[in-house]
């Protein structure tokens, strides 16, 4: 179960209401890895595919990265979810 927690990806409400849909679980969003400051964003379309887009020109080479918390957090309480 905390694996599944873990690669889960929060599904938004399309109308931007704080009310979520649920969780979905990507596999092939479970490839990249996290940083403070990722090269990339994802979001859930509305027919319910993830979908990554680059926030900035990407080297060859270069790896992909999402941030997996929230990035307004202060960086304590973003370290501190990451560590669980």
């Amino acid at each position: 179960l905390a694996r599944l927690y873990n690669n889960a990806h929060e599904i938004l409400n399309p109308d931007g209401s704080d009310v979520d849909h649920g969780f979905g679980v990507f596999p092939t969003a479970c490839l990249f890895n996290h940083s403070c400051d990722p090269c990339c964003a994802w979001y859930v379309s509305n027919d319910g595919d993830l979908c990554v887009r680059t926030l900035r020109p990407v080297r060859a080479g270069e790896a992909l990265t999402i941030a997996y918390c929230d990035l307004h957090e202060p960086t304590d309480e973003r370290r501190r979810k990451l560590s669980e």
